[in-house]
């Protein structure tokens, strides 16, 4: 054997083990990046069951707001409704009687009869 083809197979044999050093690196970092895209599925799916929850309680918020708006507006007519019933009955009130008295009107009244009535018994007693 002479010594250049001794040389050519070790300058192989070097290529190889360097073609396999290589591929093996390639092989490792093909792994990690596996591994890393096998976490960041998992952060997606986790992420898609979150904004389904969510959308599940916007959902159920804006039905329940609805509800109560509904009950908003029926409490609100139903006072609008008593509200003009007592109107037309303080209106029938006071075109039949022509006068309603204000409580300041009808108290100075009650306090002159009763001083009128104290004066009669003061003076049929004296």
């Amino acid at each position: 054997m002479s010594p250049e083809p001794a040389a050519a197979a070790a300058a192989a044999e070097k290529q190889a083990y360097d073609r396999g050093v290589t591929a093996g690196e390639i092989s490792q970092r093909l792994q990690g990046h596996d591994e890393h895209l096998r976490h960041i599925n998992g952060s997606i799916d986790q992420m898609t069951g979150a904004v389904r929850q969510l959308a599940q309680e916007l959902q159920a918020s804006t039905a329940a707001q609805k509800v109560r708006d509904a009950e908003v507006v029926a409490a609100a007519k139903t006072l609008a409704a008593e509200t003009e019933r007592r109107r037309s009955i303080l209106a029938e009130s006071t075109a039949s009687t022509d006068r309603v008295f204000s409580k300041r009107e009808r108290i100075l009244g009650l306090v002159l009869t009763i001083v009128a009535l104290m004066v009669t018994v003061y003076l049929g007693t004296h």
